[in-house]
């Protein structure tokens, strides 16, 4: 794809999920404000996930259920997203690696427009959030208030987690395979 000087970065998601009703909504929600695409694998879903999915993609024009595939995971299904979305992404763009239950406190095209050319790769740094006595008295109280409140209110206690994974990598002409 070429691109006119003003046209903007894109950032193109690569989701696969598994039995995420609970959280779905959320995290794609959270995501289709920085995501200009988000393709959406589900992988053998027992639960309302896939539903879930495409009453989303309704809504959030982002948000594009690509299938369902039960094979055991591995990291080759995000490349099958990949392979058959790449003729969508442009030489500047990113594509993200999202998972189901992770949420950025940061707004993404800020810290990427950021990221000189030269590099490639952006690792995530795991932040572990927890659920404290007072989250749950809070939920006890009254448990769709608590679940109405965004996210992003409810995660404020955390511990640094002990490793980092890739998350962002830019769009090139010979990308095949999420690296």
């Amino acid at each position: 794809i070429e691109r006119d000087i003003g046209d903007a970065v894109k950032i193109h998601g690569l989701c696969v999920v598994k039995n995420e009703a609970d959280i779905i909504g959320e995290t794609l929600r959270a995501a289709a404000r920085w995501c200009d695409s988000i393709y959406v694998l589900d992988n053998g879903s027992t639960d309302a996930t896939w539903k879930k999915v495409k009453l989303l993609a309704l809504q959030l024009p982002q948000v594009i259920p690509f299938m369902r595939d039960r094979r055991p995971f591995d990291d080759s299904i995000r490349g099958k997203i990949l392979r058959y979305h790449l003729d969508r992404a442009g030489r500047d763009d990113w594509w993200c690696i999202l998972d189901a239950d992770e949420f950025y406190i940061d707004d993404p095209r800020d810290f990427l427009s950021r990221i000189p050319r030269r590099y490639q790769a952006v690792w995530m740094q795991l932040y572990v959030y927890l659920f404290t006595d007072t989250d749950l008295v809070t939920y006890r109280q009254d448990p769709a208030r608590f679940q109405a409140t965004p996210i992003e209110q409810r995660l404020r206690h955390y511990v640094n987690g002990d490793y980092s994974e890739l998350r962002f990598f830019r769009h090139s002409s010979s990308l095949e395979h999420v690296p």
